[in-house]
């Protein structure tokens, strides 16, 4: 636990000091780019595929995404998210490495689009901690609620450890926090609900989208590179699949 705590400090400690202390904000997108780029390798090793796929995803990054690094294309993060999150669900077991391939680095430009539209709303940092307290406050509720009253399963196969309960408790959680955020920061109140359903459910089908190629892959964490929590993917997985839309529902008012 110690060193669980250790760690989330220290990154927290590194998030804080690029997006405080640079003023060029050129750091935001190097830490962008190096997360999706240990993401990328995670994943490569739960897909058994190419690591030419740190490579592939790499040019998609940067020509798709760092191409208006101010306005990303929020459609066109919404599409690569759902054709590579689909790709990888249907391919993890097969000897496709051109399709884990295509569809990974996919996925991951989309994430990466949407990393990139948070750094890049006005105000950077209250608009990436809004887009994440939502997702950790679930988080917490979820494994409460499933301890204490998680009966029924929602998805043995997937995840054995998650149920309705916890699931439920989550998405009230993420809504709950993001509406104390929007009365804190005097945000549209709205647009703050939105936010929330969207860290709720999006959020959760990220964690399990992650969760069902670990467990096709049989392991435990997606990587080992930060002490206690696993991978960079296992921490970010939910963040990743609501990006997009944090970005979306955040820009239409963060002027």
């Amino acid at each position: 636990m110690k060193e669980r705590i250790l760690t989330a400090l220290v990154l927290f400690a590194i998030v804080v000091g690029v997006l405080f202390l640079d003023p060029t904000g050129v750091g935001r997108y190097l830490l962008v780019g190096l997360a999706v780029l240990s993401i990328a390798y995670e994943l490569a090793q739960l897909l058994q595929t190419s690591p030419v796929l740190l490579a592939v995803v790499s040019c998609i990054w940067y020509l798709v995404g760092a191409r208006n690094l101010h306005d990303p294309p929020f459609l066109f993060a919404v599409l690569f998210l759902c054709t590579g999150t689909i790709g990888c669900t249907l391919t993890p077991c097969r000897k496709l490495d051109s399709g884990r391939l295509f569809s990974s680095g996919w996925f991951l430009a989309g994430a990466s689009i949407g990393l990139l539209g948070l750094i890049g709303v006005p105000s950077a940092f209250p608009a990436i901690l809004t887009a994440a307290i939502p997702i950790w406050a679930g988080d917490t509720a979820a494994i409460f609620a499933g301890k204490a009253f998680g009966k029924h399963k929602l998805a043995p196969s997937i995840s054995p450890n998650k149920t309705w309960e916890g699931s439920i408790a989550n998405l009230l959680a993420a809504v709950g926090a993001a509406a104390a955020l929007g009365y804190f920061l005097k945000y549209p109140i709205d647009k703050m609900l939105l936010l929330g359903v969207s860290c709720g459910v999006i959020g959760q089908l990220g964690d399990l989208f992650e969760s069902y190629l670990k467990r096709q892959a049989g392991v435990k964490d997606s990587g080992n590179l930060l002490p206690g929590h696993g991978g960079v993917f296992d921490r970010l997985d939910s963040l990743l699949m609501t990006a997009p839309f944090s970005y979306w529902i955040l820009s239409s008012f963060l002027k």
